[in-house]
């Protein structure tokens, strides 16, 4: 389950940049993560939940910390990879070292340089640790798009979906995965929720 901290501040700067953007800019914008649709002449803002398979001239990607999890390289490249003209990332210089990000910035030279991404094969055991980190991001991230999925079907808000997030967490770290049990406790904690 995401950081519910982390969830709070992104969907706060999201409302921000919401509110700001029509007074500074005077775009409308269409905050896709709650509509879940592309709407013509607007700024299309949303999380990398809700972009696959679109397209668009340019992305600004806005990420407070750059980790190498396997979940958030594989939203980052499916963020950064959206646009068919150009790529922004906009990053927190307070959150990333510059020691962390000097690879980054080694490989994005790299490839600003030769067109190509160089790398080299790893070895038996950092596969065999690759595989196994693998099978266990697929097992989790199965189980958030499920519960996801869920929330989709029952029209769930997303403010609701985030409380619903800080139980099932407790649930999920106490070993209770089965998908009956987890749609059966979704549906009743959103019916006390509708009153």
């Amino acid at each position: 389950m995401p950081d519910k901290n982390m969830g709070d501040l992104l969907y706060s700067f999201a409302s921000l940049i919401e509110q700001t953007i029509p007074i500074n800019i005077g775009w409308q914008v269409n905050t896709a993560y709650s509509t879940k649709q592309t709407k013509e002449n607007h700024l299309f803002l949303t999380n990398t939940n809700n972009v696959k398979g679109l397209e668009f001239p340019f992305v600004i990607c806005i990420s407070r910390k750059i980790t190498d999890s396997y979940t958030y390289r594989n939203s980052m490249y499916m963020a950064t990879t959206r646009s068919f003209l150009k790529t922004f990332l906009v990053i927190d210089e307070q959150e990333n070292s510059q020691e962390n990000l000097k690879p980054i910035i080694s490989g994005l030279n790299q490839i600003n340089n030769t067109g190509k991404i160089i790398t080299k094969e790893p070895s038996i055991s950092e596969k065999d640790q690759i595989r196994m980190q693998l099978e266990k991001t697929s097992k989790d991230k199965n189980l958030q798009d499920f519960i996801i999925s869920v929330y989709d079907e029952l029209s769930i808000p997303n403010g609701v979906r985030r409380i619903i997030n800080d139980l099932l967490k407790s649930l999920i770290q106490n070993g209770i995965k089965d998908r009956i049990v987890i749609r059966s406790f979704i549906e009743q904690n959103h019916s006390n929720f509708q009153g």
